[in-house]
C-alpha cells in the first residue's frame, strides 16, 4: 500500500474506534452514577476507619458536570475495548501473510479477557492503596479533602496501566508474528521485565505483607512467561519453514532445465 491508503486506512480505522467509544461514553453517562458510589467507598472507609474527615470535594460550579463527561468517557473506552483493540489489530494484519491474518482473532479473544482481567485487579487493588497512601497525613487536626478530578484520574490511570500491562504479552506475541522481534531477544530481557512487574505491584497494592504483591505480580509473570514460550515455538516453526524453502530453491537451482521448457523460454 502507498503512503496515502495507510493514512486513509488509519483514518478509517480511527473514525471507526471514535464513534464505538462514543457510543460506549453515552451508556457510561447513565452508569456514571453507581460507578461513581463504588469509587467513593474507600473513602468512606477511610473515614469510618480512622475518624478523620477524608471525602472528594467538587471545587467549581461545574466540576461534577465536567467529572461526569470524563467518567463517561472513560467508561466508554471500557466498554468497547473490543472495538478499538480489533481496529488496531486489523490495521496491522495487512502486513501479514494470510496464514499470520487468522491470528487476529485470537488476538483479539485474548486481549479482551485480559484487559478486562487487568481492569478489574486495578478495582480490586485500588482500596487498598487510597488506604495505604493516605495513611501518610499527619495525625491531629487534618483531614483528606481530595480534589475530584484528581481521584479521578488517579483511578483511570491506575485501571489503564494495569489493563494495558496484562495485554503487553500479547502484545509480544503479535510483535513476534510480525517478525519484529524473536522469542530469545524478548527472553534476554526477563530479569529487567519481571522486576519491573514487582515495581508495579508494588505501587499497587504497598502494603506491608509481601503476599498481596506477590499475588498481584503472578499473573503477569506468567503471561509473560508464556508469550516467550509461544513466540519461542513460533520462530521455530518459521525457521523449519523458511530452511525447508530455502532447500527447495536451492535443489531446483541444482536441476537442469527440460529441453521442452527452453524452447518456450
Amino acid at each position: 500500500m502507498a503512503l496515502r491508503d495507510h493514512l486513509r486506512e488509519a483514518r478509517n480505522r480511527l473514525i471507526v474506534s471514535l464513534v464505538a467509544v462514543l457510543l460506549g461514553a453515552v451508556a457510561g453517562w447513565f452508569l456514571y452514577q453507581p460507578a461513581f458510589e463504588l469509587l467513593q467507598q474507600p473513602i468512606h472507609e477511610i473515614a469510618a476507619r480512622d475518624g478523620r474527615t477524608a471525602l472528594i470535594n467538587f471545587e467549581g460550579v461545574a466540576s461534577s458536570l465536567d467529572m461526569q463527561v470524563q467518567g463517561a468517557v472513560f467508561i466508554g473506552i471500557l466498554l468497547t475495548c473490543p472495538v478499538w483493540l480489533y481496529e488496531v489489530w486489523a490495521f496491522v494484519t495487512p502486513g501479514l501473510t494470510r496464514a499470520e491474518r487468522r491470528y487476529a482473532v485470537g488476538f483479539l479473544s485474548a486481549a479482551v479477557p485480559l484487559f478486562v482481567l487487568g481492569a478489574l485487579m486495578a478495582w480490586t487493588a485500588l482500596p487498598g492503596v487510597v488506604a495505604v497512601l493516605t495513611q501518610f497525613t499527619p495525625p491531629g487536626s487534618t483531614s483528606n479533602i481530595i480534589r475530584a478530578q484528581d481521584y479521578l484520574v488517579f483511578v483511570m490511570r491506575m485501571i489503564l496501566v494495569f489493563g494495558v500491562a496484562f495485554v503487553l504479552p500479547v502484545l509480544l506475541v503479535g510483535l513476534n508474528m510480525m517478525r519484529i522481534l524473536r522469542g530469545r531477544q524478548i527472553l534476554k530481557a526477563w530479569r529487567i521485565t519481571v522486576f519491573g512487574i514487582f515495581v508495579l505491584a508494588a505501587m499497587a497494592a504497598p502494603g506491608a505483607d509481601a503476599l498481596s504483591m506477590f499475588y498481584l505480580a503472578l499473573p503477569l509473570v506468567v503471561l509473560y512467561f508464556l508469550a516467550i514460550a509461544l513466540c519461542l515455538i513460533l520462530d521455530r516453526r518459521r525457521d523449519r519453514r523458511d530452511a525447508r524453502r530455502s532447500d527447495t530453491i536451492e535443489l531446483g537451482a541444482d536441476t537442469a532445465t527440460p529441453v521442452e521448457r527452453l524452447g518456450e523460454l
